[in-house]
């Protein structure tokens, strides 16, 4: 339960100190109406200098900019006086009008100032410089940005977030608030990215009907999206009917399985969901997921079919590497290597301890040898920087080597892509049983035409947070070359962690050490005391 203390505080913009036209984020400094000055942050789209406010929020220490009121919902007024319209229109927010000009347009039009913007903004061109063109330029702005007042103040009344008013805008316009009435299950989609429960209150608030088409379909996407954040790209068709009429019936309103089938069939033919027999499954899948299956599938076959040929005897090249190298390699390892001289797409795993990254050191040196330029990536900063200090070469997390930024909605962008594809001959690609199948997409898409991609992981470990489980998949397919670790090193063989890793993976009980090991049992009596061991 949220025990903070809301307050109210009314006042008038004197300062805009921070912008983000994104989502409208904002810092602002307020001449309170007891005469204080205060600093409000909070969301305030398309605000402006003088604006009257009344903000609801409560006070909150910032560690390095003081006090400040953080504004959960506010209502604005316009300014009324010449002054303030004066400073409203000098703001920024009408292109064209800066401060001297927004001074001569208040002292002309007085209060009738806003009304002539959005009614006649012909008249500007009564004032000296500024044009027929140019008058109904400043019109148009000031209309878009009434529109969006109306359109914050609507999602405000509504308890919904106002950081959506810009998203709206730029998609829906002037009609934004029509098409929410119309349908609010359009919040749910991804761009938006607004929970079903918030649009489902919204639609019981305007009185529309819980049986409707809309709210079925937004059901079953919901549904769906939610479960990709449990590793599933796809529900067999009997758990997605029982888990969307659970979530859309009550104790009034029952949603009946047939009506999920439609639901199901409409989304199909709009080209929102596809179902389809995979593995003795019935299953629905949201496009995307099913997309990313198929690329991956399509592309990853044609990679693991690739193989090179070379004028000059490989295995000689290869004998001779491995016979100078500083370590010294098994022969599933020497076996590993050999197999990414001559393959596009190769896999190497294993469970700990069994020399993977030795491995990957041997396959550097061999494509270091054929003249190939290499990438090194992994999933995370914490994966990469142990895969650089391991191997002496940079690597980067995937998301850095594709140059990820964001776009509307939240949503991940890459500048790396088929039309922009990274600079390099093959890429090592490490710790992959936690890589996600967008991700893994976004990868290969990435890839140049004729690189080579070496897959490095341990199928044991937990898949990862996203959907799907790649690297077992791919492992357990049996289309890629597949050279497996078994051999736990002498070093590794010490820590009773890695051994007793293996025994788990072999069906075995796990033997704790003694007190002075790695792999230990520490027994207490009561959760509060173990609570306190760990800490």
């Amino acid at each position: 339960m949220d025990e903070r203390e809301y307050l109210i505080v009314r006042g008038t913009v004197q300062q805009i100190v921070y912008y983000n036209d994104e989502n409208g984020y904002a810092v602002l400094r307020l001449a309170a109406e007891n005469g204080a000055e205060v600093t409000a942050t909070g969301t305030f789209p398309n605000i402006g200098l003088g604006e009257e406010v009344i903000l609801t929020g409560c006070w909150v220490t910032h560690p390095t900019y003081g006090e400040q009121f953080a504004t959960e919902a506010f209502e604005r007024r316009l300014p009324t006086s010449v002054r303030g319209i004066a400073e409203y229109l000098g703001s920024g927010l009408i292109r064209g009008i800066g401060p001297r000009l927004a001074a001569k347009i208040a002292e002309k039009f007085g209060e009738d100032t806003f009304d002539i913007l959005m009614h006649e903004p012909e008249r500007l061109s009564e004032l000296r410089g500024i044009t027929d063109r140019k008058a109904k330029e400043i019109g148009r702005q000031f209309t878009e940005q009434s529109e969006m007042r109306l359109l914050m103040d609507f999602l405000s009344e509504h308890g919904l977030p106002v950081a959506l008013t810009p998203l709206l805008y730029k998609r829906l316009h002037d009609s934004a608030i029509d098409a929410l009435c119309e349908n609010p299950y359009l919040l749910c989609d991804p761009y938006y990215d607004v929970d079903f429960k918030l649009a489902d209150g919204l639609a019981m608030e305007l009185g529309l009907s819980l049986l409707s088409d809309e709210r079925v379909d937004a059901g079953i996407l919901y549904t769906l999206t939610f479960n990709l954040n449990n590793g599933h790209t796809f529900i067999p068709v009997e758990k997605l009917l029982y888990a969307v009429c659970m979530l859309l019936s009550d104790d009034d309103v029952v949603v009946d399985e047939d009506r999920a089938l439609h639901g199901i069939a409409r989304l199909e033919e709009k080209g929102r969901l596809v179902r389809e027999h995979i593995a003795g499954r019935d299953a629905v899948y949201l496009r995307d997921m099913h997309d990313a299956e198929a690329y991956l599938a399509e592309m990853l076959g044609y990679m693991a079919e690739r193989n090179y040929e070379y004028d000059f005897d490989v295995d000689e090249l290869l004998s001779a590497l491995l016979e100078n190298s500083e370590f010294t390699f098994s022969e599933k390892q020497q076996l590993a290597i050999s197999t990414a001289a001559r393959n596009g797409l190769v896999i190497l795993t294993g469970g700990p301890g069994t020399g993977k990254t030795t491995t990957v050191r041997g396959i550097l040196q061999v494509f270091e040898a054929l003249g190939l330029d290499t990438l090194l990536a992994a999933p995370t900063g914490r994966a990469a920087k142990r895969l650089s200090d391991l191997t002496g070469m940079e690597a980067k997390t995937i998301h850095r080597l594709l140059e990820a930024g964001f776009a509307g909605g939240g949503r991940t962008v890459f500048a790396r892509s088929v039309t922009n594809p990274l600079e390099c001959d093959a890429v090592i690609l490490d710790e992959v049983s936690m890589v996600d199948i967008t991700l893994m997409q976004a990868l290969i898409n990435a890839l140049p035409h004729g690189a080579r991609l070496v897959l490095v992981g341990d199928a044991d470990q937990l898949p990862p947070v996203g959907p799907g489980n790649f690297l077992r998949d791919l492992i357990t397919s049996h289309r890629v070359p597949t050279i497996q670790l078994t051999e736990i090193f002498r070093q590794a063989q010490q820590s009773d962690i890695v051994m007793n890793a293996h025994a788990v993976n072999a069906g075995e009980m796990p033997r704790p050490s003694g007190a002075d090991g790695d792999f230990f049992i520490m027994k207490r009596a009561d959760p509060a005391s173990v609570i306190e061991t760990v800490a």
